[in-house]
């Protein structure tokens, strides 16, 4: 999915995937941080995670979301299936 940037004409608009348009990979990881944290601050969903959730897979989430949202990354970590 891409926007187009409204500063410009129609003609001379720039294409913005939704990965720029958000802040790219440093807004990501911050989403991601944001969730991991809330989620374990959770009094019920935390029982899920008992030993909390670990940098490496924190890393492989904002990898595949930086890619599904049109970053550069790619998902290169153990199969999801």
């Amino acid at each position: 999915m891409t926007v187009c940037s409204d500063t410009a004409a129609p003609a001379e608009a720039t294409a913005v995937n939704v990965y720029q348009a958000i802040g790219g990979r440093a807004a990501v990881s911050a989403a991601v941080e944001g969730l991991y944290g809330r989620l374990l601050d959770d009094p019920v969903l935390s029982r899920f995670f008992p030993g909390g959730v670990a940098a490496k897979h924190r890393a492989y989430v904002v990898t595949i979301l930086g890619e599904a949202l049109g970053g550069p990354e790619r998902y290169r970590g153990p199969d999801l299936a």
